[in-house]
């Protein structure tokens, strides 16, 4: 089954991209790890430093206080913190024109002049507001969830690829498997 779209990339979609990339930062990583467990670390400290570990509303207050700081408000600091990060980079571009691109998959992919194989993809990272597609190593490519339909539209989309993926690795063994894209090490000396 070929499907084939013809769309014109979002700023909003960019951007989306560009914070799950910086989320992947080794910097970022650290920083959300303080963030997420800051306040859990101070309400810890306060309970046994004032002795009030014996009092089992003390303890009450500090789980539910950090509950509710891992569940959702280090989450949405760290979404302000993303798109800040991302934000301020898109502002230091030269001005984007988006340009329409056609894109065609099927058991060859076409977006606009590339082309590969479903056995090419290395991976699918499905986000809020668009699909990522990894090949090669480093390379990206963005298809934005609303020229694909919903969310069922989306699932069996991704589906077909993987079947398609798993029939060209079935042609050649060697080829990539779904996988996270790959990080590689620095070597320190």
């Amino acid at each position: 089954m070929q499907k084939e779209w013809t769309f014109t990339l979002e700023a909003a979609e960019l951007a989306e991209a560009y914070q799950f990339m910086a989320s992947l930062l080794p910097r970022n990583k650290r920083r959300r790890l303080a963030l997420l467990l800051c306040v859990p670390a101070l309400t810890l400290f306060t309970v046994f430093y004032f002795h009030w570990n014996r009092q089992p509303t003390a303890w009450v207050a500090a789980i539910g206080l950090c509950g509710l700081w891992i569940g959702k408000v280090s989450g949405w600091l760290w979404t302000i913190y993303l798109h800040n990060q991302v934000s301020s980079l898109l502002q230091q571009l030269p001005e984007v024109h988006y340009t329409p691109v056609t894109a065609s998959f099927g058991e060859v992919i076409k977006i606009g002049e590339l082309s590969l194989t479903a056995a090419d993809l290395q991976s699918i990272v499905p986000l809020k507001h668009t699909l990522l597609f990894f090949h090669h190593q480093d390379q990206m490519f963005i298809v934005p969830n609303r020229v694909i339909g919903s969310g069922d539209e989306i699932k069996t989309f991704c589906q077909n690829l993987l079947r398609w993926q798993k029939q060209a690795a079935a042609g050649c063994s060697s080829g990539p498997g779904m996988t996270h894209p790959s990080r590689k090490r620095r070597k320190t000396s």
